[in-house]
C-alpha cells in the first residue's frame, strides 16, 4: 500500500530528532538551490534522474489506477514531469517554472493553472482535488523510488552532517581556516573516488598529474572559482596534459583528410573549399583543440558529400561495353567516359531486371535492361550473345504496360513491330518482387518522359515531403532525403535516384528558418545534388508550418490560377501554432491542391486530432469561387495531404515494445488512432496511407 505525503508531514518509519531539526535552518552560507526548494520533502513520489521510459516500467508495475511519481524533464532543465497511470496507460504532464519560481503544470489549451512553492504543495492539492484536477484520473497512490536510485529525500536537500568522519584532509582555501564540513564531505568522496582508479588502465605520467591535481590542483581551482574566476587553470591543464597524444594525432589526421580531398576534386564537385591548413595554428590550448576538432567534423561531412558525389559519375553497368553501343549514332567516348563527358549533367547507368517469360504456360528466363539515357529497352535470352532488332526496343515502340490484377508481379508489355508499324506484340514477365516491378514500370516511364517529343505534357513525377524541423536549424545537407535514399521505401538509388522530379512540394512544422533562407537552401541543395532548376510556384506559412512548392523552370509556364490559405487550429481556434496551410492551383487544366497540418499532439487527444481535420477541410478557402458550398475535399483532380499528424500507437506499452522489436508492423497498424478514425469514418475518410511505405522504427506514440 502507498501512502500520500502532504506539506509538513514526516514520512512513516523515520522520525526527526530536534538536534537535527534545529541543525537544517537555511543560513546565508547555506543558502538552497532552486531544487532543493522545489523537491523539498517530496522522497516518497520524487524519482531523480530517471528516463521515460523507467518510470513508465515503475507505473505499469505497480498495476493500479492513479499511481503516480515525479521525475526530472529530460528535455527542459529545471523542470518535472508527473507520471500517472490509468488505464495501463501512462499520461505525462509537464511541471514548469515560471519567472517567480512558482511551479505549474502546463496547461492544456493554454488554460491558467495554480502555482506553488514546491513539489509535495502542487502535488498534495491536486490528491485532494480528487478526480476533478484536470489530469485523466485522481492522484491516489504515489510509488516511492527504489533503495537502489538517488532520492532528493528531506535529509539530501538539507545537507547532514555525514555519519563517517573523514581523516583531516588538506585545506581547499589558502587562508588558514578550515574547510567547513561540506567542502570535507566533497573532498573525501572526491579522494574515495581517486582510490578506485585502476592504474593498469592508464599511464603513471597521466596517474601522477591527476594525484598531484586531486592533491593541490584542485585547491587553486576552488580559489579561483570562490574569487569570481571559471577558467579552472589547474584543470585545463589537467586536460592539455591528457589530450597531448591526440593533438598531435588530430594534425595528422586533418592533413590527411586534406589530402584525400585534393585527389577527389574536379571542377564541379568541388564542395570542400581551400583554405589555410588548420595545421598551421600554434597554441595546444583546449579551446584551439576543439576548434580543430569542430572544423574537422565539418570537413569530413562535406568531403563524404564530394565522394558520394564523384563516385556518381563512374556506376557504369557491365552493358556499357557491349558491341551494340559502337554504333555511328553512338559514340563510344560519350557513354563510356561519363566522367569526361559534361559533368554538368547526371550520369543515369543501366538497370538489369531478371524476370520470367511467360508465353502459352511455358516460362523461359531473360534479363530486361533499361538504358534511360538513349531510350532503349534491352532483353536479353542467356542463350543469346548478341543484340538485334528483335530484342531491342525504342522508348517510342514501348505503347503500354498493363499491371496484372490477379499476380502481382506480372506485367504485359505492348510493343510496336517495327515493320507493321500497327501491329502490336504483348510480352508477359513475371518479377520476382512487386518492389521489383514498380522500379521497372517508373523507369520505362522516366524514359519515355525523357525522349518524348510531345509538345503537350502528359503525366509529371510530384515530390512530396514532410519534416517537422523541431525548431532547429536543418542539418547541412538534405540530398538523401530529395534521393528518397531513406529507410522507408527507396527509389532505385542509382538510376531513378538521380533524375529530378518535376515538382518539389515540402512541408516543414515548427521551422526556424524564414521563408527566403529556406526556400533558397532547398533549391540549392536540388541544384546540387539532381543538377535540375527550378522555380517557386507559391510558399504559404502559418507561424511555424510552411508549405512550398518548386517546379522546374520549363514547366512554370503551364501554372495558373494560384491560391494560398491557411486555418488556424490552436487555443480556441485563433492561435496559429497548430493548423493548416494549402497551397491550390491549375497545371495545363487539371486541379492541384495540397495541405500541410500540424494537429493537437497528446496520447488522449484522438478526437482533437479528428476535430482538427474537419476544420481545416471547412476553413481552406480554396477552389473556384461557384464551388464554395464544397469543402477541399471535393474540389480538384488531385489532393496530397502531409504534415504532422500526431496521431498515436494505442495498447500497453510492453506490447508495442515486443510487436516493434519483433517488426509485427501488421500488428501495430491495427492499433494506429489514424486507421481507426478512417474505419470509423471520424477522419481522413477516401486518403490512403500505404503500408508498404511504413519501413522505419516507429515509436510506440
Amino acid at each position: 500500500m502507498f501512502y500520500p505525503v502532504f506539506a509538513g508531514a514526516a514520512p512513516r518509519g523515520k522520525p526527526k530528532s530536534p538536534n537535527v531539526r534545529s541543525s537544517r535552518k537555511w543560513s546565508r552560507a547555506n543558502k538552497p538551490t532552486l531544487r532543493q526548494i522545489h523537491t523539498k520533502m517530496s522522497g516518497n513520489y520524487f524519482h531523480r534522474g530517471i528516463s521515460r521510459l523507467r518510470a513508465e516500467e515503475l507505473l505499469l508495475s505497480a498495476g493500479e489506477d492513479g499511481c503516480f511519481l515525479v521525475r526530472d524533464s529530460e528535455t527542459l532543465q529545471g523542470a518535472y514531469v508527473l507520471c500517472l497511470l490509468y488505464q495501463s496507460r501512462v499520461h505525462q504532464y509537464r511541471v514548469l517554472p515560471g519567472h517567480d519560481n512558482q511551479l505549474s503544470i502546463q496547461a492544456e489549451g493554454g488554460a491558467p493553472e495554480p502555482k506553488y512553492s514546491d513539489l509535495n504543495s502542487l502535488v498534495a492539492d491536486y490528491m485532494k482535488k480528487g478526480d476533478k484536477n484536470g489530469l485523466a484520473f485522481g492522484l491516489k497512490f504515489p510509488v516511492p523510488p527504489d533503495r537502489g536510485e538517488e532520492v532528493d529525500s528531506d535529509d539530501d536537500d538539507y545537507q547532514d552532517n555525514p555519519n563517517v568522519v573523514p581523516p583531516p584532509p588538506q585545506n581547499f582555501g589558502s587562508n588558514g581556516f578550515d574547510p567547513n564540513p561540506e567542502e570535507q564531505k566533497i573532498k573525501t568522496t572526491l579522494l574515495n573516488n581517486f582510490t578506485k582508479i585502476d592504474r593498469n588502465s592508464i599511464d603513471s605520467d597521466f596517474f601522477d598529474t591527476l594525484r598531484n591535481y586531486f592533491e593541490k590542483g584542485i585547491e587553486t581551482d576552488v580559489t579561483a572559482v570562490k574569487a569570481g574566476d571559471s577558467n579552472l587553470p589547474e584543470f585545463q591543464k589537467l586536460l592539455e596534459f591528457a589530450a597531448k597524444n591526440l593533438q598531435k594525432e588530430l594534425d595528422k589526421f586533418i592533413k590527411k583528410v586534406r589530402t584525400i580531398n585534393d585527389l577527389l576534386t574536379v571542377p564541379e564537385t568541388s564542395s570542400l573549399s581551400r583554405s589555410p591548413s588548420m595545421v598551421d595554428k600554434s597554441g595546444s590550448s583546449i579551446p584551439s583543440m576543439l576548434e580543430k576538432m569542430n572544423k574537422c567534423r565539418s570537413n569530413l561531412v562535406s568531403l563524404d558529400n564530394k565522394v558520394q558525389e564523384t563516385l556518381r559519375y563512374f556506376s557504369v553497368s557491365l552493358y556499357d561495353s557491349l558491341p551494340f553501343e559502337t554504333q555511328e549514332s553512338d559514340p563510344l567516348p560519350e557513354s563510356c567516359t561519363p566522367l569526361l563527358s559534361s559533368l554538368g549533367k547526371p550520369h543515369i547507368p543501366r538497370s538489369d531486371f531478371e524476370v520470367k517469360v511467360i508465353r502459352t504456360g511455358k516460362q523461359s528466363k531473360m534479363t530486361l535492361s533499361v538504358d534511360i539515357p538513349h531510350g532503349r529497352l534491352y532483353a536479353v535470352k542467356p542463350s543469346k550473345e548478341s543484340l538485334d532488332s528483335n530484342n531491342i526496343f525504342t522508348h517510342e515502340r514501348i505503347t503500354q504496360l498493363v499491371k496484372s490484377t490477379k499476380d502481382n508481379t506480372r506485367l504485359d508489355m505492348l510493343v510496336l513491330d517495327e515493320e507493321k508499324k500497327k501491329k502490336q506484340t504483348k510480352f508477359t514477365f513475371a518479377f520476382t518482387s512487386v518492389h521489383v516491378r514498380e522500379t521497372f514500370c517508373q523507369q520505362i516511364m522516366q524514359m519515355k518522359n525523357m525522349h518524348s517529343s510531345a509538345v503537350d505534357v502528359d503525366q509529371i513525377s510530384v515530390f512530396v515531403g514532410t519534416w517537422n524541423m523541431g525548431d532547429s536549424q536543418p542539418m547541412s545537407s538534405i540530398n538523401s532525403w530529395l534521393r528518397c535514399n531513406g529507410t522507408g521505401k527507396l527509389r532505385d538509388p542509382q538510376v531513378l535516384g538521380v533524375i529530378p522530379h518535376d515538382m518539389y512540394v515540402i512541408g516543414t512544422q515548427e521551422s526556424a528558418l524564414t521563408e527566403k533562407d529556406w526556400v533558397n537552401f532547398v533549391k540549392n541543395h536540388i541544384k546540387s545534388c539532381l543538377r535540375a532548376d527550378v522555380e517557386m510556384v507559391e510558399v504559404c506559412t502559418l507561424w511555424g508550418i510552411r508549405l512550398v512548392v518548386l517546379v522546374k523552370k520549363q514547366l512554370h509556364q503551364y501554372i495558373n490560377r494560384i491560391q494560398h490559405s491557411t486555418v488556424r487550429t490552436g487555443i480556441a481556434n485563433t492561435l496559429g501554432n497548430k493548423g493548416a496551410v494549402g497551397i491550390s492551383f491549375y497545371f495545363k487544366g487539371t486541379s492541384f491542391c495540397f495541405v500541410n497540418c500540424h494537429l493537437t499532439s497528446g496520447d488522449e487527444r484522438n478526437e482533437r486530432r479528428n476535430q482538427n481535420y474537419r476544420d481545416i477541410i471547412k476553413g481552406l478557402s480554396l477552389g473556384q469561387k461557384h464551388l464554395g458550398l464544397f469543402d477541399v475535399l471535393n474540389q480538384f483532380n488531385h489532393l496530397f495531404w502531409l504534415g504532422d499528424l500526431n496521431y498515436r500507437v494505442e495498447d500497453n506499452i510492453g506490447t508495442i515494445l515486443e510487436k516493434l522489436e519483433n517488426r509485427d508492423i501488421d500488428y501495430l497498424l491495427t492499433k494506429d488512432q489514424l486507421k481507426k478514425s478512417q474505419r470509423e469514418k471520424k477522419g481522413f475518410c477516401g486518403f490512403s496511407k500505404l503500408k508498404e511505405y511504413i519501413k522505419i522504427n516507429i515509436n510506440f506514440r
